[in-house]
């Protein structure tokens, strides 16, 4: 078994270090992007690059296998770690563990002046005041990803049966999505979250501003938005989980049950899947029985017999290693660079309206689409600073990243060296076991030969005094 796990190791090893310095390499040209000019070649150039970044790290590296099997799949090492192929038959309903530490300040652009009608007789034309009505501004919110886009409207819910000090048990449904959290004093808290869909937005990015005490979470990008004062609540607590639903999968996405404790339903046959629960020995055995602790993700580790009543995990789990958190940072990233994108082809149009119209005869409506253009310059404006402000971001979140690269590799190579010292022992054990044997069983020739060449001279010797007796009769003394 010690040859397969080293081989095993090797692999992972191999893997989590390439990982390693591909965000090296992110980390130097992401600092470098952050202080450019992020003009429309610069924009293009790093979403171009990033996105070579993250497809190598997760299509490669992490979607890696040994002899046929996935190495960072857990159990299911016949499975890789990637859809093969775009689904959307199959409804996961999703529990994801957050780190309250990861949701950060978040400056974004509220309102933005949309173009209106050509002409001044126009139902929609806007003048000069009404443009500077639209005024963008910039505000601030506290927001995390959640690790996938492309949400869909859910259509489940779950019963939860909370036990007070009292023992007076209680039963609430919640509707996915929900959250899950402990305040500052341990209480399981349970939260409603608002579906938002940014196409409903009567204002621009307006669901990136919450209510003091709502929660959005946002179908087509995954962000999970908080409003001020359930922040403030959950930012002094710990333990937090939020439950979703989503069906449409793209080829090489993160197939849930390798991260996450999750269930699905097959939209055409029902047939139903549960994953990475705790059977009901384990939640017995838990200090805290909360709903956090019996939907946490169950560790999947692969254990290798390499000595008398001597185990050792061979396995590190993807989740452990290579979290989603970079991959999403760059589809953040992505999303910025294509705002300004937008904006400036808005820009591009309204210029092109000005160049095509007379001073002399439009001098009001040059007057309207001036102001309109003053209000997007603003807008490109806050917008580079919110794409500075992300790649400023996308720093830490690689650091952290790289962090837990390197506890996962900590933990490998100290299993990995205790494998190594066992090896050795056994390498030991079977010399002395063979000089032992050899001892016992096996012949020194050059002592053989000396022993046999004295035993038979001594046996030659004997033979010629008895010929002598034996030859000597009593006529021989006569």
């Amino acid at each position: 078994n010690i040859d397969d796990a080293t081989s095993w190791m090797d692999a992972t090893e191999t893997a989590i270090k390439d990982v390693d310095g591909r965000l090296d390499n992110a980390i130097t040209y992401v600092t470098q992007a952050a202080t450019g000019t992020v003009n429309a070649k610069d924009r293009a150039d790093i979403t171009k690059q990033l996105d070579q970044y993250a497809q190598y790290i997760y299509e490669q590296d992490m979607n890696s296998d040994y002899a046929g099997r996935y190495i960072f799949t857990g159990y299911r090492t016949d499975q890789a770690l990637l859809f093969d192929q775009a689904q959307d038959n199959v409804v996961y309903t999703i529990h994801e563990e957050l780190d309250i530490n990861n949701i950060n300040k978040y400056s974004y652009v509220y309102g933005r002046a949309e173009i209106g009608d050509t002409n001044i007789t126009d139902a929609n034309y806007k003048n000069a005041q009404k443009y500077a009505d639209e005024a963008p501004k910039f505000l601030d919110t506290h927001r995390i990803l959640v690790s996938y886009a492309d949400l869909m409207d859910a259509t489940g819910s779950t019963a939860i049966t909370t036990t007070d000090s009292e023992g007076n048990s209680e039963t609430e449904t919640y509707k996915h999505p929900f959250i899950v959290y402990k305040d500052k004093d341990g209480n399981e808290k349970f939260v409603n979250v608002t579906l938002k869909s940014i196409s409903a937005d009567d204002v621009y990015n307006d669901h990136l501003k919450p209510g003091d005490n709502d929660i959005y979470l946002v179908k087509e990008t995954g962000e999970l938005v908080f409003g001020d004062t359930i922040y403030d609540d959950i930012r002094g607590g710990k333990d937090l989980m939020i439950t979703y639903e989503k069906n449409e999968f793209n080829k090489n996405d993160i197939r849930p049950e390798h991260y996450f404790t999750c269930s699905t339903v097959d939209t055409g046959t029902n047939e139903t899947a549960v994953y990475n629960t705790h059977p009901q020995s384990e939640i017995d055995e838990m200090d805290t029985k909360g709903y956090y602790e019996q939907m946490s993700f169950r560790d999947q580790t692969i254990q290798y017999q390499i000595n008398f009543s001597q185990t050792i995990t061979v396995n590190t789990e993807g989740r452990n290693a290579v979290d989603t958190s970079f991959g999403r940072a760059v589809y953040d990233i992505k999303n910025q660079c294509n705002e300004l994108d937008v904006i400036e082809a808005k820009m591009a149009e309204v210029e092109k309206r000005i160049a095509d119209l007379d001073e002399s005869q439009d001098a009001e409506r040059i007057a309207d689409l001036t102001e309109l253009k003053s209000q997007l310059q603003t807008q490109i404006d806050l917008q580079k600073s919110v794409l500075v402000k992300g790649l400023g971001s996308m720093i830490t979140t690689i650091q952290a990243a790289k962090q837990k690269i390197n506890v996962a590799l900590a933990g490998h190579g100290s299993r990995y060296i205790r494998m190594a010292m066992t090896e050795n022992k056994l390498d030991e054990l079977q010399i002395d076991t063979e000089q032992a044997k050899s001892d016992n069983e096996d012949a020194d020739l050059g002592e053989a030969y000396i022993n046999f060449t004295e035993t038979n001279l001594l046996y030659q010797a004997t033979l010629n005094a008895t010929s002598k007796v034996l030859g000597q009769s009593l006529l021989d003394f006569i």
